[in-house]
């Protein structure tokens, strides 16, 4: 199971904090990880195996630049994973997370018109990194946060 569910929010000064956009942003972001999560141990624990990867950002651990809303959501996703983890630990279930920095999509260049484009990771190039967490491969890999 891999989430790739989430939202973005701008940044604004902590004194303007949106508290509809925050409920928004821990709505999109948190409770729908968590939600899945749920649901998915629900089905791995009988079989005793199973792969969560969730999507972070690098949002979570950095503040230049980002909105307080979609970071402190983005690290109550890197929290969840933490817990789950260590909840899951020698059960043959794992969980981990992707942070990637902001992706080259087309809602981001439109967005960010004149960003450096070229400098932004590619989904292909990120989704390696989901794809070896999801992978047998990644069997002694647990509570990881993969940057990208």
């Amino acid at each position: 199971m891999v989430n790739t569910v989430g939202g973005f929010a701008g940044h604004r000064p902590l004194d303007e904090v949106d508290v509809e956009e925050l409920s928004r942003q821990l709505a999109l972001n948190l409770t729908t990880a968590a939600i899945i999560t749920k649901h998915a141990l629900r089905a791995m624990r009988p079989l005793g195996a199973g792969r969560i990867v969730h999507t972070a950002s690098r949002a979570a651990t950095a503040t230049a630049g980002t909105g307080f809303a979609y970071s402190v959501a983005k690290a109550g996703v890197l929290h969840l994973v933490r817990m789950v983890s260590e909840e899951v630990a020698g059960s043959g279930i794992t969980v981990d997370a992707v942070s990637p920095s902001i992706m080259d999509t087309p809602a981001n260049r439109a967005t960010m018109p004149n960003a450096d484009h070229d400098r932004w990771p590619k989904i292909p190039d990120v989704a390696v990194a989901y794809l070896f967490l999801a992978s047998p491969a990644a069997s002694l890999v647990n509570g990881a946060v993969l940057p990208a």
